[in-house]
């Protein structure tokens, strides 16, 4: 499981969709009408769906169950109903392509793995291609779960050979080429443009293990096989997205350096960057810390950016749209507005904020008080703590002059700990360009 607390840490493009009251275009523009371009394509980019089959859950009512949401507030009940809303956002848009960049399943149960195979085979059928790659939850995961009255119960999880034959029609049995020491991949959705899908996941070490490993690296073959497969790439003049779980670039100041959060930045990344953008990536999607955000860094090869993708189970529940015109890829940010499920009367944004809020406020109080911090001081920043991951998650986040001043108050403590906490709400808090919600990159 995620470090809980970690999860904390951390919508000019909009699409009109069945989800999405917003104004916008009716329908994403189908490939084949865009002209006077060498590389054209529509796309949609969803991360950490966490989709927990039905079948293993009978009841919700369980201590075990309600213990895990209580430690982890995901929207993991309505996680069923989130993946179709948003396949009928997908279903609406008829994209050339839907990109998943991970954290597919509640924990990497097989029967979840193969129930969200078969919901994204209706996309396939209606020719829309689809690609996935794993996060740190989908493979050979020993918290893989079933719940019943009774509790919690072990269920079967996959290993890297039966998640590729799962997903063979979602990426891995198109690839024109796959790593032999990963999950990693290369697709080409449409002549001349290039998915390279990269697998940093460390589930090897899942093996044997009581808990799920968070964190992300690549082995030393993946960043040699990566290296030349976009050397062949720039040698064909083919355009490139890539896509991975973690992030490749830090999107708050000290993401790779704070305890709480390092695990959310793929180790060396900044190697890594450097590297890849030397040998013509520009854009990678990612996932991994629920939080919707663009971070763009420089180079002396030019800018790398990182599109990390918020999570379905986690509001505002977002999702990304773009396309591909030659050598510039836009996009844009909608969210899920409406799921077929009982919200008691609520709008789903209500029923999820409220769901979000009371989970956060209880997290942050519990963390604090565990940390030291005074039952007073807990009062105060406990709320404005919680609204700032909130925030976060959003995207395009700005400091209200309400939490400047609670900062203010608590650096005035002048003890490690609240200057530590300060920090992180500053960084929060602290958004450079791009925007989050939208914008346009250069792929070469």
């Amino acid at each position: 499981m995620k470090t809980k607390i970690a999860s904390l840490l951390l919508a000019s493009f909009l699409l009109t969709s069945c989800n999405d009251s917003s104004g916008g275009d009716a329908a994403v523009t189908a490939p084949e009408t865009l002209t006077g371009t060498k590389v054209a394509a529509t796309f949609m980019v969803g991360s950490d769906l966490h989709f927990f089959s039905p079948a293993l859950l009978t009841s919700t009512a369980s201590a075990d169950y309600q213990k895990y949401l209580a430690g982890d507030r995901k929207l993991i009940t309505e996680s069923p109903a989130l993946l179709h809303s948003f396949l009928d956002s997908v279903r609406q848009a008829k994209p050339t392509f839907l990109l998943l960049t991970g954290d597919l399943t509640k924990d990497g149960e097989e029967k979840s793995h193969q129930d969200l195979a078969d919901s994204l085979a209706t996309l396939t059928a209606l020719g829309i291609q689809v690609f996935v790659l794993p996060g740190n939850h989908d493979v050979y995961n020993p918290e893989s779960q079933s719940y019943d009255e009774a509790g919690a119960h072990h269920a079967a999880n996959v290993s890297d050979v039966r998640f590729a034959e799962i997903y063979k029609n979602c990426g891995y049995g198109k690839a024109i080429a796959r790593d032999t020491a990963s999950l990693s991949y290369v697709a080409e959705p449409v002549p001349g443009l290039w998915i390279l899908a990269m697998d940093a996941c460390r589930w090897r070490d899942n093996i044997g293990a009581s808990s799920e490993t968070v964190g992300g690296r690549f082995l030393p073959q993946t960043s040699s096989w990566i290296r030349s497969q976009l050397a062949l790439a720039k040698a064909q003049g083919k355009r490139v997205i890539g896509a991975m779980h973690h992030g490749i670039v830090e999107h708050f100041a000290g993401q790779s350096t704070i305890d709480l959060s390092k695990d959310y930045v793929v180790a060396g990344f900044d190697t890594l960057g450097t590297n890849f953008a030397k040998d013509g990536l520009r854009v990678v999607f990612t996932g991994h810390f629920h939080a919707n955000d663009i971070a763009t860094r420089s180079t002396a090869s030019g800018n790398f950016t990182d599109i990390e993708t918020g999570s379905l189970v986690t509001p505002p529940s977002p999702f990304r749209i773009g396309r591909v015109d030659d050598t510039v890829l836009s996009v844009r940010t909608s969210r899920i507005r409406e799921i077929r499920f009982d919200l008691g009367g609520k709008t789903f944004t209500e029923y999820s904020s409220a769901y979000l809020m009371n989970g956060l406020n209880g997290l942050t109080t519990n963390y604090f008080l565990s940390n030291g911090v005074d039952s007073a001081t807990t009062k105060m920043l406990a709320p404005v703590a919680a609204a700032a991951f909130a925030a976060h998650y959003a995207g395009d986040e700005m400091m209200p002059s309400s939490v400047a001043g609670a900062i203010a108050s608590i650096k005035s403590q002048k003890t490690p700990t609240a200057l530590l906490l300060a920090g992180m709400l500053e960084s929060i808090y602290t958004d450079p360009a791009p925007a989050d919600s939208a914008g346009a990159f250069s792929l070469k």
